[in-house]
């Protein structure tokens, strides 16, 4: 349970950071660079000792971690490019709606159990993500490439998560922070890449704030996802995605009440309880 609760924890610290990223104005890019950066670094860190890189390269996993890393960085910039495109809300409902598919994996894959109960809780839980993220009135356009971002990010989230939990189910044997550390390290790569070129074609200046405010980033980002692996051990994956997608954005929507003083609606507040009622289902399924 204590690795579900700081998954929950970190991950709602990284929301509140992103959202401390657009207060101030800072580069996105360069913070999310260098938050793979240090969160590589953290996990050398804890890195067994006498393990080398070449030993993390000739893991049975790691070739699923190089894909895990890739879709980290390119479901970074679909989610930049939808919310230009498509608006905050339709993106973050498109990001959270995502957990259906290893919802579906754990009962066809992993084995999961179920119940009425649990069902009838993951879908109230994913209905929940609509009507806490709704802040305006979402307006659907008649062009068919409004759907293609949002589509991108609902399939490329949905999938990578998938593909961490089978990692874990099939091969993972204590060796949860080597892999971690693996695919962030793959993801600094891919993304430094884009981010010289940026500097060298385009002449994107560096940031050194923006730099900081990542390499913070960089320690709960591995925090949390560390924690969120460990977590796959205890938990049917038709429990903790749904569980740890619904209590993130329900602690961060309460943090953001506290906080930063936002204000929610009434159709907010019915996610919100609508939210509690999930997770309670959940549990008891």
């Amino acid at each position: 349970m204590i690795y579900l609760l700081l998954a929950v924890i970190f991950s709602t610290l990284m929301l509140v950071i992103f959202k401390l990223i657009g207060i101030w104005r800072l580069n996105v890019e360069q913070a999310v660079n260098s938050n793979y950066l240090f969160a590589a670094v953290t996990g050398f860190i804890f890195m067994p000792a006498g393990t080398s890189f070449i030993d993390i390269i000739g893991k049975d996993w790691f070739g699923f971690a190089f894909f895990a890393g890739t879709m980290f960085m390119i479901n970074f910039y679909v989610y930049a490019a939808s919310s230009k495109k498509d608006g905050v809300a339709i993106t973050a409902v498109s990001a959270k709606m995502s957990v259906i598919i290893p919802v579906i994996a754990g009962f066809l894959l992993f084995k999961d159990q179920i119940s009425t109960i649990k069902i009838t809780g993951i879908i109230s839980g994913i209905f929940s993500f609509y009507l806490i993220l709704k802040k305006d009135d979402i307006k659907v356009e008649k062009n068919p490439g409004f759907i293609l971002f949002p589509l991108l990010l609902f399939l490329g989230t949905g999938i990578n998560d998938t593909i961490v939990k089978y990692v874990q189910f099939n091969f993972l044997n204590g060796d949860e922070s080597l892999f971690v550390d693996a695919v962030f390290s793959v993801s600094f790569v891919l993304s430094f890449i884009i981010l010289l070129w940026r500097v060298v074609i385009n002449k994107v200046k560096i940031d050194i704030k923006s730099i900081m405010i990542g390499l913070v980033l960089g320690a709960v980002n591995f925090s949390g996802a560390w924690n969120f692996l460990k977590s796959m051990s205890y938990f049917e994956a038709s429990v903790l995605f749904p569980v740890v997608n619904v209590s993130v954005v329900t602690l961060s929507t309460l943090v953001g009440i506290v906080i930063f003083k936002e204000k929610l609606k009434k159709i907010n507040i019915i996610g919100l309880l609508t939210a509690v009622l999930s997770i309670i289902l959940i549990s008891l399924g």
